[in-house]
């Protein structure tokens, strides 16, 4: 007999928090035109986990369950009696809020909870079936996160809890995870869908504003005025070749910040999720995929893929070790999509309650932070071999100097990256190995990293063979000039002019009156030795000469090869 289980909007959440990461690109490391400004740099106390302050215990265990070469990469170390940090952070110097306001629609685009445009059903076109609702966030930590002095990525992590003095449904709960994460308008739904939906962009707040109002939330309701001018906002950042921030995520970032950097990935930001709720067991399986694939509300026990498709789910999304609903005590779940890594238990279970939550926003978030930063610095070494590859027209400039330097850079830089910043490895603990592999192996870094790792080796091979052929050119041809200059001077020491065929031991001089004059060539003719006086030494500088100028050449093709330059 199936088991039957209540619809999400039945469940309601006791506890819930989120953390949001934002990977951006630098468009110019040297200057860090965020700091300063509306950020403060401060690496110098960088703390475990990401929250304002922790317990020394808390600090203690968190170093402690990472391997060494991890814990130099996250709290620095010493070396010469200096402290040396790899991983850098800043903080905002002026939040635009303590709290975010949301307001969101239900389900979004499930096409029962919207009402046809058409004039029969009575209602006003484009008007959603079922009110929206609406959430308040409180920011919990915002930090921005580095590796190196002048960083060419950077990482936005933010940590907020759900206010659940309103007792917010699972059903909600859904919705949120899916909307908020999401930085820009992806899409606008088609106009037979609903006015609204269109207007503000697939999935997406329908409002949102930060406030500092710890009283009360923000009154918001849909201003179709306002979602209009920022549909055409967006547009006009499409044409001038930037993303179309949403408002609220704008003033979170900082003028100089989202001016002087670019998304990564697409408009929705990976993130952690920690959930409580009465009993987990009575959470469908279709609830549970949309828990993990962070989908938005559905029909209950409709799942919202086919069969098929989830065949594997469990398997492949959920890690089961203190899951089973047919033991007790057994009730806390991890699911991960990659994108996705939520934390499910039960509001009664003491460990999930305090010591999984410190394990969520310490060890995890921790273990999720360079995982993120792994998938962006691939991803960027594969921006920056696509770059390079423009340097090439139909393979008529592989021998370009700026394309043979820019390589070896990548080469060296993804040398280092692997030494230093690549983690196929946590820590020794069984369970933070197994779930971290599922999460690298889920965000696909194992392939990632292979393919850009391969693609750099093909790069430089070009580089190296276009190299050689360049060398092979440049070297016939000094040996031929060599020769050539050579000869001459040799001709010009020896013999100072031409000797006729028919007097093989006579020189034949040009002198007074234009006219030749043939002298026998003896030892004791005052006027053939002034000759060679004259001629040899011409001769000696010209053989010099040519034997400098290969060497000065060969020498020249050598420093190019070590400064990275291939013609």
């Amino acid at each position: 007999m199936p088991v039957v289980t209540p619809p999400a909007s039945d469940i309601s959440v006791c506890s819930a928090e989120q953390i949001l990461w934002l990977p951006l690109r630098v468009v110019d490391p040297k200057s860090r035109a965020w700091e300063g400004t509306d950020w403060q740099d401060d690496t110098a106390s960088l703390q475990a986990g990401l929250k304002d302050a922790v317990e020394d215990d808390e600090r203690y265990g968190e170093y402690l369950y990472f391997h060494p070469t991890l814990r130099r990469f996250i709290w620095g170390e010493q070396a010469e009696g200096q402290e040396v940090r790899t991983l850098r952070r800043w903080r905002r110097t002026q939040r635009p809020g303590k709290f975010l306001d949301v307001l969101l629609a239900q389900g979004q685009e499930c096409p029962q909870q919207l009402v046809d445009d058409a004039p029969a059903t009575g209602t006003a076109p484009g008007t959603l079936k079922n009110p929206p609702f609406q959430l308040r966030l409180k920011v919990k930590d915002l930090a921005l996160y580095a590796v190196g002095q002048e960083p060419d990525l950077v990482i936005l992590a933010l940590h907020w809890s759900l206010d659940t003095q309103t007792k917010p449904s699972l059903a909600q709960l859904q919705d949120m995870l899916d909307c908020v994460r999401r930085t820009h308008m992806g899409y606008f739904p088609g106009e037979s869908r609903s006015a609204v939906l269109h207007a503000s962009g697939g999935r997406v707040p329908l409002a949102a504003c930060w406030s500092n109002d710890d009283s009360q939330p923000t009154a918001l309701q849909v201003d179709m005025a306002q979602l209009a001018q920022q549909k055409r906002a967006a547009f006009a950042d499409i044409k001038a070749r930037k993303t179309p921030l949403l408002p609220h995520w704008q003033s979170l970032l900082g003028a100089a910040l989202a001016n002087g950097t670019e998304q990564i990935e697409d408009e929705r930001m990976p993130y952690m999720a920690y959930v409580r709720v009465a009993d987990p067991t009575l959470i469908s399986r279709a609830d549970w995929v949309r828990l993990a694939l962070a989908d938005y509300r559905g029909a209950q026990n409709v799942l919202p893929y086919s069969q098929a498709f989830l065949a594997d789910f469990e398997q492949k999304h959920c890690y089961d070790r203190f899951y089973d609903p047919s033991a007790l005590y057994k009730t806390s779940r991890i699911l991960n999509a990659g994108y996705a890594f939520t934390m499910v238990g039960a509001e009664e279970d003491a460990f999930f309650k305090f010591v999984a939550k410190r394990h969520f926003s310490g060890h995890y978030a921790w273990m999720g932070l360079l995982l993120q930063y792994n998938k962006a610095a691939l991803l960027n070494f594969s921006r920056r071999l696509a770059l390079a590859s423009v340097m090439l027209v139909d393979g008529e400039k592989a021998n370009d100097a700026d394309y043979g330097g820019e390589i070896r850079n990548i080469q060296r830089e993804l040398l280092a990256f692997t030494h230093r910043h690549w983690f196929d490895g946590f820590t020794n603990q069984i369970q933070g190995q197994e779930v971290g592999q599922q999460w690298s192996g889920l965000l696909g870094l194992p392939s990632l990293y292979a393919a850009v790792k391969n693609e750099a080796e093909m790069a430089y091979q070009l580089v190296l063979a276009e190299e050689a052929r360049q060398q092979t050119i440049l070297v016939k041809r000094l040996t031929v000039w060599g020769l050539l200059l050579a000869f001459i001077g040799l001709a010009l020491a020896l013999g100072g002019g031409a000797f006729p065929v028919d007097k093989p031991f006579s020189l034949w001089l040009e002198v007074e009156e234009g006219k030749g004059v043939c002298w026998d060539c003896v030892v004791d003719d005052q006027r053939l030795k002034h000759v060679l006086w004259a001629y040899v030494p011409f001769g000696v500088v010209v053989t010099a000469f040519a034997v400098w100028w290969s060497s000065v050449k060969v020498r020249a093709i050598a420093r190019r090869r070590s400064k990275g330059g291939n013609s």
